[in-house]
């Protein structure tokens, strides 16, 4: 598992890169009976925290979404083994309490990260 020195608690934060539709509908009175509609499908990639099922596009060729390999959205991982000074235990209940988080860059959580993607966060309190 992810392991930090002398964090008590862990926040993952994943997002996935993936492709949006965005739809656009416009209308034009043609004649007093007439509207004629015109609807436009534009496609583009972003950042999410909720991933986007593709095959529910309106052109879903070429704009395909993987499943995402992490789960996406947060995920806090809270220490079974934390001690005071003298070796008091404290509950993992209590220390799951914690929400005052600190950004902590990968490198420095022992993790690397992929050159192809912009930055990931993990925070930590400690």
């Amino acid at each position: 598992g992810l392991q930090r020195q002398g964090v008590l608690r862990l926040r993952r934060s994943a997002e996935v890169y993936q492709w949006r539709e965005e739809r656009t509908e416009t209308s034009q009175r043609v004649s007093e009976r007439e509207v004629r509609r015109e609807v436009t499908h534009r496609y583009r990639r972003t950042w999410g925290r909720v991933p986007v099922d593709s095959s529910r596009f309106e052109a879903p060729h070429g704009h395909h979404n993987p499943e995402p390999v992490l789960p996406v959205g947060d995920t806090t991982f809270t220490a079974t083994d934390a001690a005071l000074p003298g070796g008091i235990h404290v509950p993992a209940g209590l220390v799951a309490q914690l929400s005052d988080y600190a950004a902590v860059p990968l490198a420095g959580a022992g993790l690397t990260q992929p050159t192809h993607l912009p930055s990931a966060a993990i925070t930590g309190v400690g």
